[in-house]
């Protein structure tokens, strides 16, 4: 499941999340849009806190001078 339909199933805000996952919104807001991808702290922080319905193989693999590669 992507980052941003659990949000919107939970009824959670970016700023909502990152406050449970010890970040803060802008860099949630980077996930959502996939301008990056969480460390690895962070993504087990994530999958710990969506109980698994968020991991690291819902985020994009392939970065390309600092921007998502197309596929």
């Amino acid at each position: 499941m992507k980052l941003r339909d659990y949000l919107i199933e939970n009824f959670m805000t970016e700023a909502e999340f990152a406050e449970k996952i010890g970040t803060k919104q802008p860099v949630i807001n980077r996930y959502i849009h996939e301008k990056t991808i969480p460390r690895p702290r962070l993504m087990k922080k994530i999958f710990e806190t969506t109980s698994g319905k968020v991991s690291p193989r819902d985020f994009p693999s392939r970065f390309k001078d600092g921007k998502v590669a197309k596929n």
